[in-house]
């Protein structure tokens, strides 16, 4: 019934990489009820988030989210989630990165310091 809850609680970056790495570069998978598509190729990310936003619509599933996290980028769509993107975007330009994964991998330090 929980299918990968148990390695996916202990260690969900290296459990989708597995999945990429036994099944390609889109994999489907189920959390509970709910289907899951895994994009690993940088191109395909970029088609859904980037060039082709317009083609892709999120599942009922995240639609139902909005009451508990509110309409933010992960439960947006259209062009309300396209304005909040645009908001975001300058953090993540090229020449910030490396102050963020100083700060990221802090972070993980201290949460791998919590097991």
């Amino acid at each position: 019934m929980l299918g990968n809850l148990g390695p996916l609680s202990r260690d969900w970056l290296g459990l989708y990489a597995g999945y990429a790495e036994d099944h390609g570069d889109v994999v489907f998978v189920r959390l509970f009820h709910v289907p899951i598509c895994l994009l690993v190729n940088p191109r395909d990310i970029e088609d859904v988030l980037v060039t082709k936003p317009a083609n892709f619509t999120k599942s009922a599933d995240y639609r139902a989210l909005v009451r508990l996290l509110g309409n933010g980028l992960l439960t947006s769509e259209g062009a309300f989630w396209h304005r909040q993107r645009s908001r975001i975007q300058p953090a993540f330009r090229r020449e910030k990165i490396p102050s963020c994964g100083r700060v990221m991998t802090s972070a993980v330090g201290r949460i791998s310091s919590w097991q």
